[in-house]
Formats: structure tokens, C-alpha cells, sequence
């Protein structure tokens, strides 16, 4: 099983995804992604489709497989399944239409030259990450070595692998080691930490005290320096921090780490860093309070900014949350961002570029076609108001099912909620007929 693209086609210049069409792949028989060059919005129900589709980008930008191949669907026909996508680079777009080999059980490219290089980084929803990098290899020689995939445990703590001529290297010393080596070796990096620092802030909560570091601290049984967070309520280690500020933290620390470290190499390979950069974060609001998940998305893309003036970046958002979409609201451009909607008919899932309207509450990004609740309430209240609303339609309303459906809006419903009014002036005079 073939797992990348041949060696000799990862040099070039960066590139962004133009487009990308599924032919008896993946959750439905054809689906076609058209991404737009800065931000994309991608939502759906669970199950629709929306971690293959990433899974799916990072291929067609880097040539590599994360962890399994995309197979074909069981009931395709033998020469259907094929992948076509496009690449955006500063001189063309290049095309690539892929075929599935069923003998080897491979996606086989078709004869194609110059596929583009570039810098990715895809935040994954288990927590993991993965770099890709055409000008930072791992050391080992192998077809994969410019893809670096960081588990939870790595990510902290360091990941280790066999260099060219078998000895051991550190292919990345993991967030504890570097964080503490950023702060306390200044004067070697000096601009990585003061980046970093600035990108902890921009990322912290909109309320309270924004990420601050606070000197390294011990810890009972661990002979390293851990770095700590100047919280409102204290210092904190960090391993002893949230689970949503670990996330947040190491989507930070991955994305300083990537761009200094292609720094370093693109200075040593004489050549000036690359100014296009993929972004891929599946469920982007994962462990994140309400508050934190209305600032995020434009958060990250600020970070961005951070790193370099001059670095673009096409950002693949997956997620769940209505307050994510309230929050790109004031941000997003016309010519430059979309949002785009996995949905069901029947057994064919859709892909849609969905025009973005501004709903202007979370509760309108629930009801609307994007997340498709009824209402913006609890069950037990949707289906109180559903009732109540063929009782207004019927005739003749039986008073008796009419006191039972008002006895349950009092209990499942706000005093202020905006169902009352029409309901109360219905139920008195369904009252008052009994009577």
C-alpha cells in the first residue's frame, strides 16, 4: 500500500487547495469541496462526512496519509473511484486525477511533474497533530520524513526517531522542553518566545486575564522545569491547566514551532521561508466554554498574522458550534471566505456552498438550515410547541388536550418566552369556550 505521493514531486513552490471531487469515495458517490482562498466554514451533522473531507485536504495539499488510506465505497464499481483535485500555486493551478488500483490497493497518480511544496499544519479532533514541511525533514531519509505527526503524549513530552545513520534524534522536544527553553534561554530566542507570548494572548479567553507566563516551576517527582500560566485565581502548571486551554495551547505551540523551525531550515537550504501556509482544525471548538468558542476562529487567523506579514493562509474550520458561525460574522469576505454544509437526503449526502447570511443571535444559527433545529429550546419544549401549534391550527381544540399542553409550557418554558403571548390569548379562549 502506496502512503505518498513519489519523493521527486514534493519540491515547488506553496500551494492551496482550488478544488477537490470524490468520485465512490468516502459518504456518498460524488461530492465536490470548492474552497475559497482564506477562510472556509465546514459544518454538518455527525457521520456526514467532515473528518474525511479534511483527512481528504491534507492529502491532496502534502501527498501523505495520516494514519489509513481513503477507500473506495464497498458498492463501487471497479473503475469508478477516483479522486480529482486541484492545487493553487502563485504561477497555475495544477490538476491531478487520481485513480484506486484495487490490485495494490492504492491510489495510483497519474504522470504529473512539479507537484507544488509547502508548509501545513492540521490540528486533529483526538488532539494529535500533524506538520508537514517540504523544507524540514525528520532526518530519517525516508519518503515521509517532511510530515511530522504529533500525538497528545508527543506533543508534550517529545518525539524521538532514528536519524540518517541510525543514531537517535529529537525530531521535536514537545511543548514542556521548548516552552521552558524559549523563556529562560532569551537571549538564543528572544523573537520565538516574544511571538509565542504574543500568540498565548491574542488566543486566551475574551474575559479574565489573557494567557500569561509565569516563571517554571517543579513539580513532586518530575526533575524538569514545568511552565506555568499566571491565572486569575493563581499560578497554575501547565499540566495541571483545562483541557480547553491544553487545546488551545498546543494548537499555539504547534503553530510557532512549525513556522520557526521552517524558518531555520529555509535559511540553512538558502532560500527565503515560504508565505503560503494550510491550516486544518477539525472540530475547532472542542473543549472551549461558549465565550471562548465566539472568539476562537478569528483568534487563530490573528495568530497567523502574527507570524509573518507577508504569510497567507487557506484555514479549513470544522465544527458543531452556532457560536463559531456568530463569530466569523463581522470577518468574513465575500471573494475570500465561505461556509460550506454536509447534509442528508434521504441516503445521499450533499456538499453545499452555502451563502452566508448574518443570522445576527446564536438562536438564529440554530434554527437555520446550517444546524436545522426547529427550535432553540429544549426537546421536551419543541415538541410542547409543536402540539400547541396543531391545537391553534385544529377547528375545534379540545380544551382538555389544551390544559395539558399549557400545563407543560409552564413547566419546560421561560416566563418571558417569546411563545407565550399567541399561546396564552389562544388557551383562554379555548378556556373561556369550555366554561
Amino acid at each position: 500500500m502506496t502512503n505518498s505521493w513519489p519523493p521527486e514531486q514534493g519540491t515547488g513552490c506553496a500551494a492551496n487547495l482550488d478544488s477537490m471531487e470524490f468520485f465512490q469515495v468516502g459518504p456518498t458517490k460524488h461530492l465536490r469541496y470548492d474552497p475559497s482562498s482564506r477562510v472556509n466554514i465546514i459544518t454538518g451533522d455527525n457521520s456526514l462526512g467532515k473528518t474525511f473531507l479534511l483527512e481528504s485536504i491534507w492529502w491532496a495539499i502534502t501527498g501523505r496519509w495520516i494514519e489509513s488510506v481513503n477507500a473506495p465505497r464497498r458498492d463501487a464499481p471497479r473503475a469508478a473511484p477516483r479522486m480529482i483535485f486541484s492545487l493553487n500555486t502563485p504561477e497555475r493551478v495544477s490538476r491531478f486525477d487520481v485513480r484506486y488500483d484495487w490490485t495494490k490497493h492504492a491510489w495510483i497518480p497519474d504522470a504529473r511533474t512539479g507537484r507544488a511544496g509547502g508548509i501545513a499544519i492540521y490540528a486533529r479532533y483526538d488532539g494529535s497533530y500533524v506538520i508537514w514541511d517540504t523544507l524540514s525533514k525528520n532526518g530519517d531519509g525516508s519518503r515521509d520524513d517532511d510530515q511530522v505527526m504529533l500525538d497528545r503524549r508527543e506533543l508534550w513530552h517529545g518525539k524521538r526517531g532514528d536519524g540518517v545513520h541510525g543514531y537517535e534524534i529529537s525530531i521535536c522536544n514537545g511543548l514542556l522542553l521548548d516552552w521552558v527553553a524559549w523563556q529562560t534561554k532569551q537571549a538564543r530566542y528572544e523573537e520565538t518566545f516574544e511571538t509565542f507570548v504574543r500568540c498565548l494572548k491574542i488566543l486566551s479567553p475574551p474575559e479574565g486575564r489573557a494567557f500569561e507566563p509565569d516563571e517554571p516551576i517543579w513539580m513532586l517527582g518530575d526533575e524538569r522545569e514545568i511552565p506555568a500560566l499566571k491565572m486569575d485565581y493563581g499560578v497554575v502548571p501547565l499540566l495541571h491547566a483545562s483541557a480547553g486551554v491544553k487545546r488551545i495551547i498546543g494548537l499555539a505551540y504547534v503553530t510557532i514551532w512549525a513556522w520557526f523551525r521552517h524558518k531555520r531550515n529555509a535559511a540553512l537550504a538558502r532560500r527565503n521561508p515560504l508565505d503560503r501556509m494550510v491550516l486544518i482544525v477539525d472540530e475547532v471548538d472542542a473543549h472551549l466554554h461558549p465565550k471562548w468558542q465566539r472568539s476562537i476562529v478569528p483568534a487563530v487567523l490573528d495568530t497567523i498574522d502574527t507570524l509573518s506579514g507577508d504569510l497567507r493562509v487557506q484555514a479549513h474550520f470544522a465544527t458543531h458550534s452556532p457560536l463559531v458561525l456568530a463569530s466569523v460574522e463581522p470577518m468574513l469576505r465575500d471573494d475570500e471566505d465561505s461556509l460550506h454544509h454536509l447534509s442528508l437526503t434521504g441516503d445521499t449526502v450533499s456538499l453545499d456552498l452555502v451563502d452566508f447570511r448574518n443570522q445576527g443571535s446564536v438562536d438564529a444559527w440554530l434554527t437555520s438550515d446550517v444546524f436545522g433545529l426547529r427550535h432553540a429550546r429544549s426537546m421536551e419544549a419543541e415538541k410542547l410547541i409543536e402540539r400547541a401549534k396543531q391545537l391553534q391550527l385544529a377547528d375545534d381544540s379540545d380544551p382538555v388536550q389544551v390544559a395539558e399542553v399549557d400545563r407543560g409550557l409552564l413547566r419546560h418554558l421561560r416566563d418571558d418566552d417569546e411563545f407565550w403571548p399567541r399561546w396564552r390569548y389562544f388557551a383562554d379562549s379555548a378556556f373561556r369556550r369550555r366554561q
